[in-house]
């Protein structure tokens, strides 16, 4: 794993692992405790330690001094924790057997270390009707799925630092809510994060791109939308999501799944050769897919570096760029696709708006009918769970489209 994927990995896996917490003895655990130890010590190396717990004569709880290492594979180098100076869980109610709500979490201080270095500080986070389910003790594929995942009716960073190549990355204001059912976890998610300032010394080293285009800093803002959905052995998921760039444009992504079997969450945390997952990936189904980018100058002036490194202008780039686009297309497309994408490509480039690709299938496709075309354009033979009277068309499956500035 390269040093720019460890040193990004903290904050994501921060609020996606919220229920941090410790462990003593058991006896003098509350119950709530014992869920939150138990929850998290499904996804960690470990049953997490701490310090101290105090219960006040209201049922507040206060947890300190407290750590959680997650797997590593064995590898010190990046294996990841997170200590906590203070956690307050305020308004506890048991809601249902063994399933807890929060009223309010507090987490203060907060320090996320990869391979023993400090890579991220938080120094608040709160919650809003959290809810913590006490795991199985047979812990199901679900019990796991959901000790990886926070469920809070609301949660609110305000300001986190993230240490990427030693430079410092700036979030501010990360909040989002959740509408759902707390005994299945289906429901709807919304997130933001109000600004992401990415200094340039991140990207400024070499033939960076974004260095030579003129960029001496990014600064970003995401917001989006998750709908999951459960069924007894597999979840769903519709996502929106848009990522602002100032000066350089906006990124909108959707995409909708189905059939992502549960057991692969559980096969994942044992299993390290991704070819003995495949299988768990033949009934996931694609419903949609959408990719847009909408222009602020990125293409400009990475247009315009291009045109001087040749040193022509940036229309006579074009022009000589896009001459026999379609015909060269043709060669790895079928005629009607091929025109379809010289056409939005000559256009965008000619005029950078907006350049959007999708794939609406008429109904679901399953990543085994994926593989399945995939191996007839390639000649290959294909042994999957597919019935193969006729060869799988992936145009006509897929439906892919690409339009310009519309």
């Amino acid at each position: 794993m390269n040093r720019l994927a460890q040193r990004s990995m903290p904050v994501l896996a921060l609020l996606a692992a919220m229920g941090l917490a410790t462990a003593a003895r058991a006896a003098e655990e509350p119950p709530v405790v014992r869920a939150l130890l138990d929850s998290t010590a499904l996804t960690a190396a470990d049953r997490p330690t701490y310090g101290s717990l105090e219960v006040a004569a209201d049922g507040t709880v206060t947890l300190s001094d407290f750590t959680t290492t997650f797997k590593a594979d064995d590898d010190p180098d990046i294996a990841m924790s997170y200590e906590v100076e203070t956690l307050v869980l305020s308004g506890v109610s048991e809601i249902a057997a063994g399933l807890f709500e929060v009223a309010t979490a507090e987490w203060s201080g907060i320090e996320v270390t990869v391979g023993g270095e400090s890579t991220a500080a938080i120094p608040l986070i709160t919650a809003g009707s959290l809810y913590i389910q006490q795991p199985g003790k047979e812990p199901s594929a679900i019990d796991r799925l959901r000790a990886s995942n926070v469920l809070a009716r609301e949660f609110a960073i305000p300001e986190a630092l993230v240490l990427v190549e030693d430079q410092a990355v700036v979030l501010e204001d990360l909040s989002g809510t959740w509408d759902g059912d707390p005994m299945t976890g289906s429901g709807t998610s919304n997130f933001s994060a109000r600004r992401i300032h990415v200094p340039g010394t991140v990207f400024d080293e070499g033939d960076n791109p974004l260095a030579m285009a003129g960029y001496d800093d990014l600064e970003l803002s995401v917001s989006g939308s998750t709908t999951t959905a459960y069924t007894a052995d597999a979840v769903g998921f519709d996502l929106a999501m848009t990522i602002n760039g100032r000066d350089v444009g906006s990124l909108i992504i959707e995409l909708g799944a189905d059939g992502i079997p549960l057991a692969l969450f559980s096969a994942v945390d044992t299993e390290s050769d991704p070819d003995a997952l495949m299988p768990f990936a033949d009934n996931v189904s694609l419903k949609r897919a959408r990719i847009r980018f909408e222009d602020d100058s990125l293409t400009g002036r990475i247009l315009s570096l291009l045109a001087e490194s040749e040193g022509t202008d940036v229309e006579s780039l074009v022009a000589e760029g896009t001459a026999g686009l379609e015909v060269m297309l043709a060669e790895f497309l079928e005629p009607d696709l091929a025109r379809q994408v010289s056409e939005a490509l000559t256009t965008y480039l000619n005029d950078p708006r907006s350049i959007t690709f999708a794939l609406s299938p008429a109904q679901p496709v399953s990543f085994a009918q994926v593989m399945a075309g995939l191996s007839d354009l390639a000649g290959v033979p294909y042994d999957g769970d597919v019935p193969r009277d006729d060869p799988v068309n992936l145009i006509d499956l897929l439906r892919p489209t690409i339009t310009a500035n519309d």
